[in-house]
């Protein structure tokens, strides 16, 4: 499919008819998740989302010292891989031959452990990763017609994994909220703290479980891949076909699906009690990009609100793919944003030489009018959702858009969210190798130098209390200092169901067992 060349003279003349809504800016609420995990991590699923769910162990990332989890009254538990069945299958006419990207064995202590190699989105593109490109979108396809309320996999049914992060906000607070102004987060996930980017990494791991677990037979080919939003191809064309088609391949016959990674239809609603109002939704509502709305009405969430219907009214009318418009505001936003905004690709950039980690991970402890990861992660989101939340700006081409990953009650029911935020992970990493960060222990040579330590979360400056960001979720007080090894709720870590904390996380191929193929802005990439 050749791409369309969006006329930015068109692109003025619709945002001059289209009107820019004033969203009031609401706050949210929780909901609760838990998978026991077996020297892994894992997400705790009191929720009634996962019921019975409690019969089964299931690891964030199970490729490490798996064992067959446990019956109970509930039932077998399923199957997961085992480590040591890590050959290729043979066949002759679909066989690929080894790479670079392909997964590796690698020894960790004892044991030999499967590392799973993240590609980026382009490289699954190719005919060499055909069989990687199968195996993932067959897993992510199954995860999504997986009903949450399967009394053995319903945890890791994508919407039980995608109400991790936002809405619905279903638990109950378990710590006096100490908020100040009224300011509270009734999600789990972390933002404007310093905790936004170990949060992330923990939930891209329940994830890539849930999809490890669900594959075909070649589950080994499976990871929770990248978007690199700053390669050349996505500087110069916006997304991968394989984000916008309609219909992708799942195997070397031709046989085609509906591509599992464009959206997602909400199995049930999203009610006032459990939403913010500006994001209630109806049952059977399906998520959208820029420049389209997904706003419904708070009072009958079947039918969208006068400027969403509006705006996607006119939409449906002009003779353009809508693609193209999504497109092309990306290519706008990564290299033409004017101040006082910045272009995504100079944030992605400058954050990698900002060593203190507090200042590189998070907006609040950056400070106003400087730069952060998380800068660069919001920044983007806006652009794929069209939403900025400050509306003396406008970032987008087009005004009036309010798509789904533009909020972060909503963004998890995309799927591109995931690649997104794989991509923010991998760019963490690059950090870490840069400031010599990725290892969980101080490793020395042979002549006592040291060549790799924890980097450490500063207990002082802004970010480091949920008051001076989002404001505290419901297993925080709106006072307590964040660090190394505070909760990062709902997830759980090893047989003993510990929770997960930042030191957890930090070595990604020594602990968590997966790695990042060459990409933007990494120091082994001969074009950068």
């Amino acid at each position: 499919m050749d791409r369309k060349q969006v006329d930015k003279e068109d692109l003025s003349s619709i945002a001059k008819v289209m009107p820019r809504p004033s969203w009031p800016r609401l706050d949210s609420s929780e909901q609760e998740d838990e998978n026991e995990g077996t020297k892994a991590i894992a997400v705790d699923t009191d929720s009634p989302l996962e019921k019975g769910n409690d019969g089964w162990t299931a690891s964030l990332h199970p490729i490490e010292s798996i064992k067959q989890a446990q019956e109970d009254d509930v039932g077998k538990a399923p199957d997961l891989p085992k480590p040591e069945k890590i050959e290729e299958d043979n066949d002759d006419d679909d066989s690929l031959e080894t790479t670079d990207n392909e997964s590796e064995v690698a020894e960790v202590g004892a044991n030999r452990v499967h590392i799973r190699n993240r590609m980026s989105i382009r490289e699954l593109e190719t005919s060499e990763h055909a069989k990687h490109r199968y195996a993932f979108l067959r897993a992510f396809d199954e995860i999504k017609k997986l009903s949450h309320d399967h009394p053995t996999y319903g945890a890791d049914s994508f919407w039980s994994i995608a109400s991790i992060n936002g809405q619905p906000f279903t638990s109950k607070r378990s710590k006096p909220p100490q908020c100040k102004h009224g300011k509270m987060w009734r999600g789990h996930s972390q933002h404007e703290n310093v905790l936004f980017l170990p949060w992330y990494r923990a939930y891209l791991l329940r994830l890539e479980d849930a999809l490890v677990r669900h594959a075909p037979v070649d589950n080994l080919k499976v990871a929770l891949h990248y978007w690199d939003e700053t390669s050349p191809e996505s500087l110069a064309n916006g997304l991968p076909r394989l984000l916008t088609d309609e219909f992708v391949e799942i195997d070397k016959n031709g046989n085609t699906i509906p591509n599992p990674l464009l959206g997602f239809t909400l199995p049930e609603a999203i009610p006032l009690n459990k939403a913010t109002q500006k994001y209630t939704k109806a049952a059977q509502y399906t998520t959208c990009r820029y420049p389209f709305s997904g706003l419904m009405n708070p009072r009958d969430p079947t039918k969208y609100t006068a400027n969403a219907e509006f705006q996607n009214h006119y939409l449906n009318l002009i003779l353009r793919d809508p693609k193209e418009y999504l497109n092309q505001n990306i290519i706008h936003s990564l290299n033409d944003l004017k101040a006082p905004l910045v272009p995504i690709k100079d944030i992605y950039k400058e954050c990698l030489d900002i060593e203190d980690y507090n200042k590189f991970s998070n907006i609040s402890s950056a400070g106003c009018g400087n730069i952060s990861l998380e800068h660069a992660s919001i920044s983007m989101l806006h652009t794929l959702g069209g939403n900025s939340e400050d509306n003396s700006v406008q970032r987008e081409l087009i005004a009036g858009s309010h798509g789904d990953l533009g909020s972060k009650e909503m963004a998890a029911f995309d799927p591109l969210f995931f690649l997104h935020m794989s991509n923010v992970d991998r760019m963490f990493w690059i950090w870490q190798e840069k400031y010599h960060h990725t290892t969980s222990t101080i490793v020395t040579n042979k002549k006592g130098r040291v060549v790799s330590k924890p980097f450490k979360i500063k207990a002082s400056g802004n970010g480091i209390k949920p008051n001076q960001g989002q404001g505290p979720s419901p297993s925080q007080q709106g006072e307590e200092i964040l660090g190394m090894s505070t909760s990062l709720h709902p997830f759980k870590f090893g047989a003993l169901k510990q929770p997960t904390v930042t030191n957890d996380l930090i070595d990604i191929k020594g602990e968590l067992h997966y790695t990042y193929t060459r990409g933007s802005f990494d120091k082994k990439d001969p074009s950068r």
